[in-house]
């Protein structure tokens, strides 16, 4: 491998008006890489994301824009782009995400795949369970961060499911193998990963799948720290229509990779009750009011579960 291959940073984008220019700066002028290419994958919506992007690639010539006339969704999306990347090494960013350590967090990813048998990562990172909290994010965005997650319920019983997974993530990954971790980004070999199926909600497992799949393996990076600025669902309904996708993702996953579903979620619970006598009381009630969230939209998303993919893909793919 090259001492720095190119980088390609794949942004899928939806209705994200109000971050993805603050995405794009912080990806153009705060992540240092000396090769990277950034590449916004536009869905029609009904807002100035096109207008927005389209402004950068006038501007920075690693910058480009594909524009779908209609709604693909994550995958449909992601597939486009995945033909446009020229990057030697592949991440999907969502739009409303910052790195915690931007100035090496692409060089930390690149020495993984100095490993040739090393397909793709994950991050994980340092927790602070007595805090409920990332001491990362901490050290640059404590004032923000901590104001708006403590203000909800909602909020702090997300960031608190998050602390548990990236504990679990960080001891029990490397010996079970587990691939079905809900992560923000995704990075692997150009290459491994080609066509996504459509018809899956959750892509999160469908990326850690297909680099299993080929006989790669996948690390777990230390290292690198990616976070939303922008908080969970402050509304219970908000919180609730989130799940409710959620869960139509976690059940078709759990129809595809029955084996590992199971093994992940359990694994998290009873990191909890490991962990108990460390977490905060107001922490513990969050988790379980998560919890009723959680089997309430279990219940309304379960006449979802086996629907067919949209028409809209069906016209795309005819094209």
């Amino acid at each position: 491998m090259k001492k720095f291959p190119k980088i390609s940073l794949l942004v899928p984008a939806y209705n994200e008006e109000s971050v993805i220019e603050n995405t794009l700066i912080h990806l153009i002028k705060d992540v240092k890489y000396p090769k990277k290419e950034i590449i916004v994958g536009v869905d029609d919506g009904e807002d100035k994301t096109l207008e927005i992007a389209r402004r950068f690639t006038k501007r920075y010539r690693n910058v480009s824009v594909i524009y779908n006339k209609v709604r693909l969704g994550v995958t449909g999306n992601m597939n486009k782009l995945l033909k446009r990347a020229r990057g030697d090494i592949i991440i999907k960013f969502d739009a409303d995400l910052k790195f915690g350590n931007p100035k090496t967090a692409l060089f930390n990813i690149i020495k993984y795949f100095r490993d040739p048998e090393v397909g793709g990562i994950y991050y994980t990172g340092e927790i602070d369970w007595k805090k409920n909290s990332h001491p990362f994010v901490e050290k640059r965005y404590w004032p923000e961060i901590i104001e708006e997650r403590e203000r909800s319920i909602n909020t702090r019983a997300e960031n608190f499911l998050t602390v548990l997974q990236v504990q679990y993530r960080k001891q029990f990954f490397p010996v079970k193998g587990i691939i079905s971790i809900p992560i923000d980004i995704h990075c692997f070999r150009r290459g491994i990963v080609k066509n996504l199926d459509h018809s899956i909600v959750h892509d999160d497992v469908e990326f850690a799948y297909q680099v299993l799949k080929k006989g790669y393996k996948i690390e777990l990076a230390k290292d690198v720290f990616v976070f939303c600025p922008y908080g969970s669902p402050v509304k219970t309904k908000h919180l609730l229509q989130q799940k409710i996708k959620g869960n139509v993702g976690w059940m078709q996953s759990y129809k595809r990779y029955a084996y590992n579903i199971p093994k992940y979620f359990t694994g998290v619970f009873f990191t909890f009750i490991k962990n108990f006598y460390k977490t905060r009381p107001k922490d513990i009630i969050s988790f379980f009011y998560w919890l009723a969230v959680f089997k309430i939209s279990w219940l309304f998303s379960f006449s979802k579960r086996y629907q067919k993919p949209t028409k809209v893909w069906k016209r795309w793919k005819r094209k």
